[in-house]
């Protein structure tokens, strides 16, 4: 063993084809997941007996009840890694061709056993894996002067050892990560309608950052004879949000005030990477029915006066749509 430094430590996500159950490290399908900042790690429960022992000690042993590894992972949002967050974020993923790329398309799956990932630790003190991996939440950030950030939180069983070879049967080497395109904040775009088919000629709003975050409501579920979760279920599915922009006009206090109900998109596009024939990697979130709720304006002496706006997704109960109507995510990867 040896003293090293946080950035030696490589993590690596795939998705699993068997629930709880981490494919071999030799896959095809995992993606390197360069990382920012990361807290993930093993946790425990520990009861403390409270027996009487006839002195003023309080307790002489403890026994450890349950086990589970949590925490937050985040990153520069790349076009082909993400596709497996997004996946595990609403638990439905259709892939199509899309002329020189592929789109994926990601959409609510109303069960409450969504899509699981394995999480690999490549570490020179020893190789990990955290099976049955499940996104408590993932949030996106996009902000001026700045590439798109994610932050997504997971919660799985505890960690097994592993051996991760990089670049032996088909795992894949530190070099894919240069394959991968980002998402820079002057290609990204929000835009507000009256409903969700009339985003095409709904113009763009000047922000100057944004917000989105798909919380999962995760549960832990313990059972007789294993310290480890049977079982990690996601529960209801919520998604809220926040932009900030000049102070212009009364609009969104309004909408805020009147209870008013817009269909809101957000797309992050990568203009300099050509897939072929002009195609660029694209992610676009739609919203179909977002309600607005503690606007707050600023006003700052001397300085521009400034607005944010909080947004909350709803099902749409008219046109049975769920609140994520969609996420398509255009890359050059096949399927997931």
């Amino acid at each position: 063993m040896a003293k090293i430094i946080g950035g030696r430590v490589n993590l690596a996500i795939s998705r699993e084809t068997t629930r709880g159950q981490a494919s071999s490290p030799a896959v095809t399908q995992m993606y390197w997941l360069p990382w920012t900042s990361q807290g993930f790690s093993d946790r425990e429960e520990k009861y403390v007996s409270k027996e009487a022992l006839g002195v003023i000690d309080d307790s002489a042993d403890q026994y450890t009840t349950e086990k589970w590894g949590d925490g937050n992972i985040e990153g520069e949002i790349r076009d082909k890694s993400f596709g497996l967050l997004l996946y595990a974020a609403l638990g439905t993923c259709n892939s199509g061709a899309n002329g020189a790329g592929y789109n994926h398309t990601f959409t609510v799956s109303q069960t409450n056993q969504h899509t699981s990932l394995s999480i690999f630790f490549d570490d020179p003190n020893g190789d990990l894996v955290y099976e049955l991996a499940m996104l408590e939440n993932l949030e996106i950030t996009i902000e001026t002067g700045k590439l798109a950030m994610f932050t997504a939180g997971f919660v799985a069983r505890p960690a097994q050892t592993t051996s991760i070879t990089a670049g032996i049967n088909s795992v894949p080497t530190k070099a894919t990560l240069a394959t991968e395109n980002k998402f820079v904040a002057t290609n990204a775009s929000i835009r507000i309608a009256p409903d969700r088919n009339n985003f095409g000629p709904a113009p763009e709003i000047a922000v100057q950052n944004c917000r989105i975050t798909f919380i999962k409501n995760l549960r832990r579920k313990h059972v007789l004879g294993s310290a480890q979760p049977d079982d990690i279920i996601n529960q209801s599915i919520a998604v809220e949000g926040s932009f900030t922009l000049p102070y212009e006009s009364k609009m969104y206090r309004d909408l805020n005030l009147d209870n008013t109900y817009k269909a809101l998109e957000i797309k992050m596009e990568n203009r300099s990477a050509d897939l072929g024939g002009g195609l660029n990697p694209v992610i676009r979130i739609q919203l179909p029915r977002v309600g607005f709720y503690n606007w707050t304006p600023e006003y700052p002496k001397g300085e521009l006066a400034e607005q944010t706006v909080n947004f909350r997704a709803f099902r749409d109960v008219t046109n049975n749509e769920d609140l994520i109507y969609n996420i398509v995510l255009t890359n050059a990867v096949a399927s997931y």
